[in-house]
């Protein structure tokens, strides 16, 4: 099920948008992209947190 909705951005940061995208892809690709790097990103600030404290992470907490 899809919907769209409308988000408020700056005309700034829509052109920062569209200069990432690349031919052919969707602004939707593009967040979903940058949304799992992201994701990625966090995952391996907390695995090397956890290194560096010596202490686990809860995977909840992933």
């Amino acid at each position: 099920m899809s919907s769209e909705h409308r988000i408020p951005l700056s005309e700034e940061r829509r052109n920062e948008l569209r200069d990432l995208k690349e031919g052919g892809q969707s602004y939707d690709d593009l967040l979903a992209e940058m949304i799992q790097h992201e994701k990625k990103r966090r995952l391996s600030e907390m695995f090397d947190r956890s290194l560096e404290e010596d202490e686990f992470v809860p995977l909840e907490d992933v």
